[in-house]
């Protein structure tokens, strides 16, 4: 059964690098300087040194200042969205560290869940990428990376449901389509007996409430 819910919009680049890490911004804003400070003061525009017309444009845009101007713009606005990605990281440390109990997991939103599923699978090694594609109903939630190893996961904060055999068969679907090695579902509940008889053989992980809260508890003041 699905439980409805809001679908999540298709993330923006600045969405991606809120969610990647800091460091990642911080280069970007490095790369922008080199660029806008040493690189385009030696770019002239197309025909500017037959054209009378270009050749003034040119001599106006690198006497106004404009590029350096795009150039503190770009690397402030890479810092602001490196101190905002570093902040969500340690939000989503300090929601894994707060979680005692099934109550806890089941009394916070779809969302929260994912972020802590994301979190506890980043404590065990794997670099944990938010997909923006799946949500509350349904979908790739996260896809995780350790080694050679790539694996689909999907997250189901039902607090009244157990998770039945058509989500297990569509996520081995999706595990097929992707050319992913695994499947995890995590989940705050139980599982039918058909879906764990479907994974039984399968590169399939059903993480029931309770496995996961192991999880989250042995993952709690590892970084």
């Amino acid at each position: 059964m699905r439980r409805k819910g809001r679908r999540r919009k298709d993330s923006g680049v600045l969405d991606d690098l809120v969610r990647a890490p800091w460091y990642v911004s911080v280069a970007l804003g490095g790369l922008s300087a080199i660029f806008f400070f040493l690189v385009a003061p030696q770019l002239h525009l197309p025909d500017s040194s037959t054209n009378p017309l270009m050749s003034s444009l040119d001599t106006a845009l690198h006497a106004s200042g404009l590029l350096r101007l795009a150039g503190w713009i770009s690397m402030l606005i890479c810092l602001l969205v490196a101190g905002m990605s570093w902040r969500q990281a340690q939000l989503r440390k300090e929601l894994l560290d707060r979680q005692r109990s099934l109550d806890d997991l089941r009394a916070m939103s779809w969302k929260k869940f994912e972020l802590l599923v994301g979190e506890c699978f980043r404590r065990q090694g794997y670099r944990v990428s938010e997909t923006g594609k799946g949500g509350a109903d349904g979908g790739i939630d996260l896809l995780l990376h350790r080694d050679s190893e790539r694996v689909l996961v999907q997250c189901k904060q039902w607090r009244t449901f157990s998770v039945g055999v058509p989500v297990v068969r569509e996520m081995f679907g999706l595990m097929i389509h992707h050319d992913a090695d695994r499947v995890k579902i995590v989940c705050c509940g139980n599982f039918t007996r058909d879906a764990v008889a479907f994974a039984k053989g399968k590169p399939i992980d059903l993480i029931s409430g309770d496995l996961f809260l192991g999880l989250v508890k042995d993952s709690q003041g590892t970084y």
